[in-house]
């Protein structure tokens, strides 16, 4: 669909344009703004934990078995979504953001009593990872109420652009600060960061008029409306949110996608490093170099997103994408050598960046609003189940298989995953 362009700001994609943004749609500011500061704490968070039980347990191990602990929350993420469609988006945005800070100085509270055991981080990971599974799906359903249809690429590409230079940021900044003071001093500060959140959120007036529904929206059908005095219970209500994705041909064309390149793609994060000290024997400077291209990559596609989809169909950048995502693996894996890596993982960041926002933006316009939190929450939990599925059978896969053969098959996989997009009609004509 090519959504009209409102004002001169949105004619115009760039940086500033997109930053525009925020004076244009001030509600959706304060949530920019109060996102910003929470992925800092969220960067210190991370650094502290691990910091934390190394100092607790000494084991290399256990800082993985609290991650899986934290990704099986990812359960929850279908009746996450039912309550965030059953209740106000923002005040459960709010609430969450009160707990985790609340939850997150339990830690240093604990710690100052001479209390903490390895175990109560177990708890604490598990309570951020439930309510983290309640706060993403209602933020991804509230922000096509805070801007308009046509602004909401520029909207996802500026909220994406932050998250990851601040992340980036976060984690380069907390490990210095963890030189010069205690992990505990880090949780307080990612509490800080929950309050700055919550603050942000509490002062997010939602507009009482609804913004004009889009060409391409979902309407559903009247048999799943309810009838005066009638109550779903809460198993009815996921059910009827898995029914949709299965019944709209888009959503059911693309979600498994969608799904299947985290898992595909998963074992990168970890082989990565293995392959730069095995195969191209760059060591860590090799890796970081990388991982650093892949960033860059993704930067340049959040900022080309909002322009390219003006000029090419939504359809065509997604099936294209797909398919694009895949080759760069490909190439990376038969021609070894830093420079020639480091370039395709650019190009593999940049059309990563730019096909995620042009599907979180499509899905947010299309996806009916009574649905959206089912939706967000059920997409959410399943690529956070397919990571740590990818990652193990990745890893495990490299003590046996070389390395250039397991990126091989996965940038085949991943082509030929863009490949059956083709033969979706609801993908392939998607203006």
């Amino acid at each position: 669909m090519s959504a009209p362009v409102v004002s001169g700001v949105e004619g115009r994609p760039s940086v500033l344009s997109q930053f525009a943004l925020l004076v244009r749609f001030p509600n959706f500011g304060l949530l920019w703004t109060g996102q910003v500061v929470s992925a800092v704490g969220d960067a210190f968070y991370s650094l502290a934990l691990i910091w934390l039980v190394q100092e607790l347990t000494g084991s290399r191990t256990m800082m993985g078995a609290i991650s899986a602990v934290v990704s099986a929350t990812a359960l929850f993420g279908l009746v996450a979504g039912a309550l965030v469609d059953r209740w106000d988006r923002r005040l459960t945005m709010l609430y969450s953001d009160v707990l985790r800070g609340a939850v997150i100085l339990l830690i240093p509270l604990l710690w100052y009593l001479q209390r903490m055991e390895i175990w109560h981080l177990f708890v604490v990971g598990i309570a951020m990872g439930l309510l983290s599974q309640l706060f993403n799906p209602a933020k991804q359903a509230l922000i096509p109420k805070l801007v308009s249809p046509e602004a909401l690429t520029g909207a996802n590409a500026l909220s994406q652009m932050a998250f990851t230079l601040v992340m980036a940021a976060g984690y380069a900044l907390g490990g210095t600060l963890l030189v010069l003071m205690t992990a505990n001093q880090l949780f307080v500060f990612d509490a800080i960061t929950f309050a700055v959140s919550a603050i942000t959120i509490f002062l997010i007036r939602v507009p009482k008029v609804a913004a004009s529904m889009p060409e391409d929206r979902t309407v559903l059908p009247n048999s799943a409306a309810l009838a005066p005095g009638e109550q779903r219970t809460l198993l009815q209500e996921i059910a009827e949110g898995l029914r949709y994705m299965r019944s709209d041909p888009l959503v059911s064309a693309t979600i498994p996608v969608s799904i299947l390149a985290n898992f595909i793609f998963a074992p990168l994060t970890v082989l990565l490093a293995a392959w730069a000290r095995d195969v191209l024997g760059t060591g860590a400077q090799g890796f970081g170099f990388m991982e650093g291209s892949f960033l860059v990559g993704i930067l340049l596609g959040n900022l080309s997103a909002s322009g390219i989809e003006r000029r090419v169909r939504r359809g065509r950048l997604v099936t294209w994408g797909v398919v694009c995502l895949g080759l760069p693996v490909v190439a990376l894996a038969l021609l070894p050598n830093l420079y020639f890596n480091m370039a395709m993982l650019v190009l593999m960041g940049f059309v990563n960046g730019i096909v995620n926002i042009i599907l979180i933006s499509t899905f947010q316009r299309r996806v009916p609003d009574e649905m959206m939190g089912r939706f967000f929450g059920a997409l959410i939990g399943f690529a956070m189940l397919a990571t740590p599925l990818g990652i193990a059978i990745g890893g495990a896969l490299a003590d046996y298989i070389p390395i250039a053969y397991i990126f091989t098959f996965s940038g085949l996989a991943m082509a030929a995953l863009g490949l059956t997009l083709f033969r979706k009609p609801a993908v392939a004509e998607l203006e």
